[in-house]
């Protein structure tokens, strides 16, 4: 029996993701992938199911603190820069 991948995840449905992530911290998962089903028609999220959506905005969401790092340019403090 040939054993099924899961698809990948492309770049842009990832930053969809954490887009609505940022966007609306106060949602569930399963109302981030009930917006995001809804209102992103034209990127290739659309064509993904409901609840596969919402199982990755789960798995992004664990992920979503260790994108957030010091931004050397932005950020005025410069010894927290210091990395």
């Amino acid at each position: 029996m040939k054993k099924v991948k899961a698809p990948h995840w492309t770049r842009e449905e990832n930053l969809c993701i954490y887009y609505y992530l940022d966007r609306f911290p106060e949602k569930s998962d399963k109302e981030i992938a009930q917006f995001i089903k809804k209102h992103e028609q034209s990127s290739t999220i659309a064509r993904r199911s409901e609840d596969a959506i919402y199982q990755h905005v789960a798995q992004l969401r664990n992920r979503q603190s260790d994108l957030n790092v010091p931004d050397p340019v932005h950020n005025p403090n410069r010894r927290f820069n210091h990395y």
